[in-house]
């Protein structure tokens, strides 16, 4: 009954009417490719892995990235990958 006599009143257990929504509103295809374009940014920064390497190193990984065509980045990403797959036991999840 307090609810009859202030209607402005909110009163526990009320819940608001839900906004149907309008059916001429669709998402543009450019807000969708910035969404997608951020989220896999947002995958990209937390696949990182930082490290320093010693000055004579990474000159060394530096030529041999140029004489292999990539950037340190991925020459490092492939000596590692390399690296795990020759070293691997038997039976190992990564083989």
């Amino acid at each position: 009954m307090n609810a009859l006599k202030n209607p402005k009143k909110k009163v526990a257990g009320k819940m608001k009417p839900v906004k149907a929504a309008k059916a001429g509103k669709v998402a543009s295809p450019v807000k969708d490719a910035t969404r997608r374009q951020k989220r896999l940014e947002r995958l990209s920064n937390a696949n990182k892995v930082t490290f320093s390497l010693e000055p004579e190193v990474r000159s060394l990984i530096a030529s041999e990235a140029k004489k292999a065509g990539l950037d340190e980045g991925h020459y490092l990403q492939r000596a590692i990958e390399t690296y795990l797959l020759d070293t691997a036991e038997p039976g190992d999840a990564i083989k």
